[in-house]
């Protein structure tokens, strides 16, 4: 199997699984919610941190890794490593 870039498979995972919550987009809330991501040794993905200045776009952000597969964990000299990745969500009403 080829290797994705893990970017590139978040990029497309967030893509797939985005959607703008219904009453952001009713009182016009836009914004960008930052996600700490972890993924562990064994390649389990969870977020460790969120940031952003509205629960709702929060709360979208962080459910949109529901359900997010297991990955192949980063290695370092071979050896499995815990990683940390800072991803941003942007939301933007689109006219």
């Amino acid at each position: 199997t080829k290797e994705i870039p893990f970017k590139y498979f978040l990029d497309q995972w967030v893509i797939k699984n985005f959607q703008y919550p219904e009453e952001a987009l009713k009182k016009k809330i836009q914004g960008r919610v930052i996600l700490t991501l972890k993924i562990d040794k064994k390649g389990i993905l969870s977020i460790k941190e969120i940031t952003g200045r509205n629960p709702l776009l929060e709360e979208e952000a962080c459910r949109i890794f529901d359900g997010f597969p297991q990955l192949s964990p980063a290695l370092l000299r071979g050896k499995p490593v815990n990683v940390a990745y800072n991803y941003p969500v942007i939301f933007r009403i689109i006219q």
